[in-house]
Order: structure tokens, then C-alpha cells, then sequence
């Protein structure tokens, strides 16, 4: 049974003004159609099982034209290599048209805020839609920061952008989001808005979008309403403000939302075609504008051939129209005997359905102390679970845990047979489905892509040395599991966890005693930005990487790497130590390894004792080593948690 009293209510209702009463009530329909901005190119597409190609992003762009959106956010182009392709190619090609605003998403971070810049530079109309979040449990348990020091942020991030639109060619407009305003307390909100409103100055011939966003939908839609309402009166420069809103469907009210929104006072939707999106979806803009239609009202968007629309959509997006998309993912197993937790919180298999190897998992129930991180995993495949376990420390079973996470469990399979044609064949995708599907192109074209940017923390966090510090460090985040952590502060460290997103400037600005790079998912070479700071960190400060880590390094360094036919994936690895005489017994987790012939620099120091890949590098003149193994690895074995001290030893100026 699920435990109802583990939750409670995370949103806040407007301040009591007394004597008032909601305006919005009072109507019974919408009159008139808001301002549509389609955010397919980028919410939607962040969301798909297989993001979208550069080709396949024109075309969208261009239903979406037909269809008559004036306003089109078409990604975030300092988070990906294809997004920002894909806008230059608008603006050097002159594809947008002059009635049509693109629109593009900006962390209210210094070095994103001007590669965003970079990216839109000579657009002829462009948003630049600059966020943070200002959510109560994110103030406390994310960010560690009081109030003034949260509105600080969305105040300097508002200075840059005004700075850098005079600086760089363009035609530029803006938008703010408090992000998570649906946990957030509404006169904050208000507050920080307004401080954005006093930086830029909006005037009624240049207004500026306010989006009060339903990053999580947390409350019913009468209250999303009221807290609607309350800002639109409460904000300054009201009439130089466009007031948006950006609903999600978590609950199933999207569109009861969006629709008391408008009732509410906003003039602008920002979603998708068929409410395509995270979790559950952003709101149906499909749905939204017919609902008008049946009041009597224009939408201004155009779905007369709907089904040419809905043929584009389903063949670029790779979803039916009706369907989520079915439990796709890359199939891959694990020979650990325990540890079954920990595999499953482990970022670095995320994208994957894992398989167990072991014939009976869940005996010990579900214990959260030993998580390593988020469950990750697409879906999760045993030959028996164990439906009664038994462990002092228990706190569940297995089965209610996955069904928490939305990740689909399988039991009952011949786990043994499914191994023996992985070994035989390599790594393939696989689909958990009820009966297989008629078009088999969702799973045909599946690929572990852009991961580390959806596992990656999304705020830094500072966590504690036990006892007296000795080492400050900082560990970048491609999918950290806890354990790193754990064993620096055993060793005195006060470890500083970052987004994988910071740069190598902010790095060293903090002047740490030395570096972590964490274990992550997906293809290292993916990576380019991470690699390019990697690059200028190495010699600079003394640096250990661990799996994802350690290829980044290794691609930093100008080596290679390639995609391994099965992996390694268990507790049970041996590696050999080139240096000395011993074999170590590690855990493992990893589907792509270090060409240790293509090193321009550094020695291999490990090598797997089975196949002889490259297990552990040194780079004694840049400081640095790196493993592919897992260290820190908890349930164990404990064999090389030697090398954490070989880091420490490092850090004190020493040899490793």
C-alpha cells in the first residue's frame, strides 16, 4: 500500500486581502485567444525518446509556421551542439519570417546567459527567456539560499541580458520565469519579478513576458487561477507586461489550467502539439484552441489539415497521437549478486533497461540510505523478486518502489537466455510492452542521447567534511553516485557538488584544492562542452576522474574512445595494477571504454584482466588520474578505495 501521509501540500495560495473577490469567477468563457508561443522545438523535444534531428526540427518549424505561431522557442542553444546549429541556420538563412518571434531558454548563469547571446546574435526578432527557481523547498533543500540571495540571482542574470542586447546585434525582447511558481509563495514571486521589471524597464511599446510557469503541476486549477490573478494585479508595469503562463500535466488538468489562467488575467500559453512534453506532458495546444473554437472564438491557429499535421508530428517525434511512447531502451545487464539498489539509483544507467544477471533480487526490501542517486533506468528486468523481504532497515519492496518511479518492472524471464544473446550479439534496444507494437521504429531508433544534462544536478551544493577540513574539493556532477561524496568527507574533505554545466572559470574562481570528475551515462564523446573545460582544468589544479570521467579526461587529452559489444556492468571485475603485482576485485558500470593506444599523453595504469581494456590512466605532469572502475563502490568491493587516499595525497602536493 502507498503511504498518503509521506506527502503534503507544496503550493501557496494568494495572501487574504479581505473583502476580495476573484474577478476571474465571475466569467464563463474565454473571449479572446491569448498569444500562443509553441515550445515543441525545445520543451517538447527534450522530452522525445530520440530528440530530434536537425532536419527533422526544420520541418517541425515549419508546420508550426503554417499552422500560424508567431512566437516559436526553438531551444536551448547553450546546452546543445544541434540547437544551436539549428537556430544559426534560421538566422543565417534567413528562415524566419518577419511576423515571427523565435524564442530561446537561459539559466540565469553568467557563461549560458552569453553563449545564448553567441547563438542568437543578428536574429531580426528574437526572446531571450532567462529563468530561475524561486520555489520554497528548492530555496531550502537545493540551493541553500535565503530569499535576497534567490531574487539576487534573477537581478544580475537581468543586468547581463540587458548589458549583452546592446552589446550584440540583434532585435531582442525578453522573458522571465520565477521556475517551480507553482511552489512558489506568490508575493515572493511578485517580489522577484518585479525586481527583474525594475532592471529592464519594459514600456507599453516594448513590453516584457512574465511567465508564471507550472513547472509542477502541485494544486487544482482554480488555485493555479487565483495565484494568477493576485500577481497580475500585483505586478508593476502591468501594462508593460505580457503575463504568460506555461502549464504541465501532471495532475491531468493541463488544460483545465491553461483555460482559468487566461480566465485569471494571463494574455500568452506557452505548449506543445498534443501536449507532447516532460512527465506527463505539457498542456494539448491542439485542445486548447478547438475548445475555443466551440466557444465561438478564433484561436488564430490553423488545423485544417490535421492530418498532415498530425502525419508530421508523429513521423519527426516518433509518437503516436493517443500513445505515450512505449518502454524503450537500451538492454543491458548487470552480474552483481547484491547491490540491486544501488544499480538502480545509479545515474549512470540512465537510458537503459537493466537486467539482473542474479536469479532472485528485492530479498532486503528497499532501503533508502543506500541510494546512490535518482533511479534512472527505463525499465527493470529479473528472473524473481522477492515479495516479503526481510531486513531491519527495510522501508519497502522493490515492486512498490519501481511503480513510485513510473519504471516498469518484468519478472519471470529467462534473464539467462537474454544474457547469452546480449554476449552473442551486443548491447541492443528492447521494448516492455504489453503485446509488440505494429511499428517497431521507437524502438529501431532508440539512442542514449543528451543524459548527462538530464541526471546532472541543477544548482550547486556544498556538503560537509567529518571532522576538521583539510581539502576543499569540487566534484562536477555527469551523474555523481553519493558514495564519491561519502568518501571524501571520511578522508576531511568539504566536497562542493556542480552541474555539469560549469565552466572551468567558475571552477578554479573557487580555488579548490582539486577536482572530481564523476561516473555518468551515454557516449563521452557527446560531451563536447564538458570536454572542452576539462581541457582547461588539467595541470591546474590536481584532478581524479571515475568512469565517465575518466573518458572525458582521456578525450580531453586528444585520445579516443569506443562503444564496448556488452560492457561492464557487476561486482565482480578483475583489474590488473601495470605498476605492481596485485589484481583487484572492482564494481563496474560502464558501456564504453579508453583506447589506450590512441594517448597522446599520460600511462595506462589499470587494464581489465579479462579483455584487456583500459582501466585507469596517470597524467603525473598534469596532475591527474583517472579510473573506469568504481572506487567509491558501494555495496562494494572495497578492493581500490586506496585510490581516494592516493587523491588526497595528491592534494597535499605530493605524488599520488
Amino acid at each position: 500500500m502507498m503511504d498518503a501521509t509521506k506527502y503534503q501540500i507544496g503550493y501557496y495560495p494568494p495572501p487574504v486581502e479581505p473583502g476580495h473577490v476573484y474577478e476571474w469567477m465571475q466569467k464563463d468563457h474565454i473571449e479572446t485567444a491569448p498569444a500562443w508561443c509553441s515550445v515543441d522545438l525545445r520543451d517538447g523535444n527534450q522530452s522525445l525518446v530520440v530528440p530530434m534531428s536537425l532536419e527533422e526540427k526544420l520541418e517541425f518549424y515549419e508546420i508550426l509556421l503554417k499552422i500560424g505561431f508567431k512566437e516559436i522557442e526553438v531551444g536551448f542553444p547553450a546546452a546543445s551542439e544541434t540547437e544551436y546549429e539549428f537556430l544559426r541556420k534560421l538566422i543565417d538563412e534567413d528562415r524566419i519570417p518577419q511576423d515571427v518571434t523565435i524564442q530561446v531558454l537561459t539559466q540565469c548563469r553568467d557563461h549560458i546567459i552569453r553563449r545564448t547571446f553567441e547563438a542568437v546574435k543578428g536574429a531580426p526578432r528574437a526572446i531571450i527567456h532567462f529563468y530561475n527557481s524561486t520555489s520554497e523547498a528548492q530555496r531550502r533543500e537545493v540551493f541553500h539560499k535565503s530569499r535576497e540571495e534567490i531574487k539576487q540571482i534573477a537581478v544580475d542574470g537581468a543586468k547581463l541580458i540587458k548589458e549583452l542586447s546592446r552589446e550584440y546585434e540583434g532585435n531582442f525582447l525578453f522573458e522571465y520565469s520565477p521556475e517551480s511558481f507553482t511552489g512558489t509563495e506568490p508575493e515572493y514571486a511578485v517580489e522577484v519579478c518585479n525586481a527583474v521589471l525594475d532592471v529592464m524597464q519594459p514600456t507599453p511599446d516594448r513590453p516584457m513576458i512574465i511567465n508564471l510557469p507550472v513547472t509542477v503541476e502541485m494544486s487544482m486549477p482554480h488555485i493555479y487561477a487565483n495565484q494568477i490573478e493576485w500577481c497580475s494585479k500585483h505586478l508593476k508595469y502591468r501594462d508593460a507586461v505580457v503575463l504568460s503562463t506555461h502549464p504541465h500535466n501532471d495532475r491531468g488538468c493541463g488544460v483545465a489550467t491553461a483555460e482559468m489562467g487566461l480566465l485569471a488575467g494571463a494574455d500568452r500559453v506557452e505548449a506543445t502539439l498534443f501536449g507532447n512534453g516532460e512527465r506527463t506532458g505539457n498542456v494539448d495546444i491542439v485542445t486548447l484552441a478547438m475548445n475555443m473554437y466551440t466557444q465561438g472564438v478564433d484561436p488564430k491557429l490553423d488545423f485544417s489539415d490535421i492530418n498532415k499535421i498530425r502525419d508530421v508530428y508523429e513521423r519527426v517525434t516518433k509518437m503516436k497521437i493517443g500513445e505515450r511512447q512505449p518502454y524503450v531502451g537500451e538492454l543491458v545487464f548487470t552480474t552483481g549478486m547484491c547491490g540491486y539498489l544501488e544499480t538502480l539509483t545509479d545515474p549512470s544507467y540512465a537510458g537503459q533497461i537493466v537486467m539482473q544477471t542474479y536469479p532472485l533480487i528485492g530479498n532486503y526490501g528497499i532501503i533508502p540510505e543506500d541510494f546512490e542517486g535518482a533511479c534512472c533506468v527505463r525499465g527493470y528486468v529479473v528472473r524473481e523478486w522477492c515479495e516479503e523481504p526481510s531486513n531491519f532497515r527495510c522501508q519497502g519492496d522493490l515492486d512498490a518502489f519501481l511503480r513510485d518511479r513510473g519504471v516498469p518492472g518484468l519478472w519471470g524471464v529467462d534473464t539467462r537466455e537474454l544474457t547469452r544473446i546480449i554476449r552473442e550479439h551486443g548491447v541492443m534496444n528492447a521494448a516492455i510492452c504489453d503485446e509488440v507494437p505494429a511499428d517497431l521504429t521507437a524502438v529501431k531508433t532508440y539512442a542514449v542521447t543528451g543524459v548527462v544534462e538530464a541526471v546532472t544536478c541543477r544548482a550547486a551544493s556544498a556538503h560537509p567534511a567529518e571532522g576538521e577540513e583539510r581539502f576543499r574539493v569540487s566534484l562536477l556532477d555527469y551523474g555523481a553516485k553519493r558514495n564519491i561524496v561519502r568518501e571524501l568527507q571520511k578522508r576531511g574533505c568539504t566536497v562542493t557538488v556542480l552541474p555539469a554545466q560549469t565552466s572551468a572559470e567558475e571552477v578554479l574562481a573557487a580555488k579548490p584544492d582539486g577536482v572530481m570528475l564523476s561516473n555518468g551515462p551515454g557516449d563521452p564523446a557527446e560531451n563536447v562542452y564538458q570536454i572542452e573545460q576539462i581541457k582547461k582544468l588539467l595541470g591546474k589544479v590536481p584532478l581524479f576522474g571515475i568512469c565517465l570521467g575518466h573518458q572525458l579526461t582521456a578525450l580531453a587529452v586528444g585520445g579516443g574512445t569506443y562503444k564496448l559489444k556488452y560492457g561492464h556492468r557487476g561486482v565482480n571485475q578483475p583489474v590488473r595494477d601495470l605498476d605492481g603485482v596485485r589484481t583487484y576485485i572492482t564494481s563496474q558500470n560502464h558501456g564504453y571504454a579508453v583506447d589506450g593506444t590512441s594517448l597522446p599523453v599520460g600511462k595506462v595504469r589499470f587494464i581489465n584482466a579479462n579483455d584487456g581494456t583500459c582501466e585507469g590512466i596517470d597524467y603525473p605532469d598534469l596532475r591527474a588520474f583517472t579510473v573506469q572502475f568504481h572506487p567509491e563502490a558501494c555495496t562494494g568491493p572495497k578492493d581500490t578505495s586506496f585510490l581516494f587516499d592516493q587523491f588526497v595525497a595528491l592534494m597535499k602536493g605530493g605524488d599520488r
